[in-house]
């Protein structure tokens, strides 16, 4: 039964709560009758509270916490950074986004005195994914000497939040997207966007929030502190409709053919969309509908708790 909870933690740390609730629910099911120390079933009650929490079922992560809390175990020792990223997690959901970062850092803080590096990189990562900018200092000196994929793009979004820099949060994005952690890199390309829209880069904040939401798409719909402030396109459903089209390579006639209205209707469309967004022409416009992935990740050697 333990084994079960193996792909429920890897599926979690891809980004896909939903799929990962079965396998941490049959996990917790199978240790539950035979882990009567209270031992063992940390182990996927942990992930078990963040899964819920993502997904939006609060009363049951908030009831799995107290749970956590009332059977505390000396054997689970080690897994307290886990236990503070997994509370953590819950408050974000709930929307206290201070005391989310706080509980990240008290995690990074039990990570570092017991000289788990890499752990630490998780959760001040985490911190930054809850808009945190105190960390770029830190996270930058723990790349320089902890290996894997996660320290470099951590420091990377962690220095670019901390100076506002919407490229290099979107830049980071691409890095997190890679390295397999759907979730940060949707995070990184909220950030990016709500920086782009404060320079008043309407067509770059729109190019963001277009990733965000395909990047959403893939982690099952959750939303997160810095997902759920992306605002959606500004744009009726039939300048969506047209603006598609459009984007997809169509010529005016082409359009106002296939939507049997006159071709001064569809560029009067276009002139309206294209000032709604930002944009100009069609190559922008479809930068902002369709944001293209990267190149597929390769497999996630690296959860992020």
């Amino acid at each position: 039964m333990a084994a079960r909870g193996t792909p429920g933690r890897t599926t979690l740390a891809q980004g896909r709560p939903v799929s990962a609730l079965r396998w941490l629910r049959e996990a917790h099911a199978g240790l539950e009758r035979f882990d009567t120390a209270g031992g063992f079933e940390h182990v996927c009650l942990i992930p078990l509270g963040r899964a819920l929490a993502l997904t939006g079922d609060l009363a049951a992560a908030a009831d799995v916490q107290a749970r956590l809390h009332a059977r505390q175990h000396p054997m689970v020792l080690f897994l307290q950074p886990d236990l503070y990223l997994s509370r953590a997690w819950l408050a974000a959901a709930q929307g206290v986004s201070s005391e989310a970062v706080a509980l990240a850092h008290e995690a990074a803080s039990v990570a570092a005195a017991t000289g788990h590096s890499a752990h630490e990189v998780l959760a001040l990562h985490t911190a930054v994914c809850f808009g945190d900018r105190s960390v770029a200092a830190r996270l930058t000196a723990l790349a320089a000497r902890v290996d894997g994929p996660r320290p470099p793009a951590a420091a990377a979004h962690a220095t670019a939040l901390a100076a506002d820099d919407a490229d290099g949060l979107r830049a980071a994005s691409d890095l997190l997207e890679r390295m397999g952690d759907l979730l940060a890199a949707a995070d990184a390309a909220a950030q990016a966007a709500a920086t782009y829209q404060r320079m008043n880069r309407r067509c770059a904040a729109h190019r963001a929030a277009a990733r965000v939401r395909r990047l959403t798409e893939r982690c099952e719909g959750v939303r997160t502190l810095a997902t759920s402030t992306v605002a959606p396109l500004p744009l009726t459903g039939r300048e969506r409709e047209i603006g598609s089209l459009a984007a997809r390579g169509m010529s005016n006639r082409e359009i106002a053919h296939r939507l049997v209205v006159s071709v001064r209707t569809i560029e009067n469309h276009l002139y309206r969309i294209n000032g709604k967004l930002g944009t100009r022409g069609r190559a922008e416009l479809a930068e902002v509908l369709h944001d293209d992935p990267p190149e597929p990740p390769p497999a996630a050697g690296d959860e992020r708790p």
